[in-house]
């Protein structure tokens, strides 16, 4: 399991430290996410909630479980 170890103050936004195999395609990944404008800017993950709350209209996940991939 990953966990998520920081959130900004304002929660605005998360930063993981998920370490990625040393291979050309994550190399080429990593040029286009630094890219002044970014080619990729977002993250896409696949998670199971665990904990998670309606605000405002909005669904806030408290806490999840994120699985690697195999």
């Amino acid at each position: 399991m990953w966990a998520v170890p920081v959130v900004s103050e304002d929660g605005a936004e998360v930063k993981i430290d998920a370490p990625l195999p040393d291979t050309q395609a994550v190399r080429d990944l990593a040029i286009l996410m630094r890219a002044e404008p970014p080619v990729y800017s977002g993250l896409s993950v696949e998670f199971q909630s665990i904990g998670e709350h309606r605000s405002g209209g909005q669904r806030v996940i408290t806490e999840a479980r994120l699985d690697r991939a195999p």
